[in-house]
């Protein structure tokens, strides 16, 4: 498998929604846990509250961990040293 690295800050946050869109189910297990609705997410989207619980979500279990790693095409060690906090830019 190619090795790439993560992107950083907003990249990241995107990098990540795009991982939750691209599979239906992951998406609505991440709105359920996050208390979002589809009305709220867009409000929030791009915040860095958003951005820190997209992070918390993919590290807080070891499949997403595994499979956002190979959604990236990087190591899953370099998933787990990803920043907890994220300097998001909004609107960046």
């Amino acid at each position: 498998m190619p090795r790439h690295r993560l992107p950083r800050g907003n990249d990241l946050s995107a990098r990540i929604l795009s991982f939750l869109a691209a599979d239906d189910e992951r998406l609505a297990d991440f709105m359920e846990l996050s208390g979002l609705t589809p009305g709220n997410f867009r409000l929030v989207a791009g915040t860095p509250g958003m951005a820190d619980a997209l992070v918390d979500y993919v590290l807080e279990d070891e499949f997403r961990i595994v499979a956002f790693a190979a959604y990236c095409e990087v190591s899953p060690d370099e998933v787990c040293r990803m920043p907890r906090r994220l300097r998001v830019v909004k609107g960046g």
